[in-house]
């Protein structure tokens, strides 16, 4: 859910709103338990109405997640929220690619990148190819942080990883 809600909208934005939803619906089962109605208004801070009918049919469709394969194909959850949950939520080794990773990488080793290149099969392997073999959730997170934190017009500090 936090990754959903993360979608096209900064951190700072979104964690009053992740925090007051997990404070009132703690556990899947009791989201289910809301009507749309009070979900739609709990989520309506977020903006973008798509984002918050997918969180919605999500709610209402997903299975308990005990396994990270239970995700795949539910609705709303693209290779991006799969690949997160994955690493974040289950400690798998998994190159997480949204727009800002892609940026990131475009920058540090300065090639050329379209609309269309977070869903490259390439790309992704390339990504997955660069994972350390230990701490993948830190440099995971770490590239996230330093994307949030870059000026997003300018030029994204040249990284190097030990």
């Amino acid at each position: 859910m936090a990754e959903m809600m993360l979608q096209r909208t900064r951190a700072a934005q979104v964690e009053p709103v992740w925090s007051a939803f997990i404070s009132r619906w703690p556990t899947l089962d009791e989201a289910r338990r809301a009507s749309d109605a009070e979900l739609a208004e709990a989520l309506a801070p977020l903006g973008l109405n798509w984002r918050i009918q997918n969180l919605i049919r999500l709610i209402r469709s997903l299975p308990d997640v005990e396994t990270p394969e239970r995700l795949r194909g539910a609705q709303g959850v693209g290779h991006y929220v799969e690949s997160a949950v994955r690493c974040f939520a289950f400690g798998e080794r998994v190159a997480i690619v949204d727009a800002n990773v892609v940026r990131f990488y475009s920058r540090v080793f300065g090639f050329p990148v379209t609309d269309s290149t977070r869903r490259d099969r390439a790309f992704h392997a390339f990504a997955a190819s660069l994972l350390p073999e230990s701490r993948w959730k830190e440099y995971n997170w770490a590239i996230l942080d330093v994307m949030a934190t870059s000026n997003t017009c300018g030029t994204a500090p040249r990284v190097a990883f030990l």
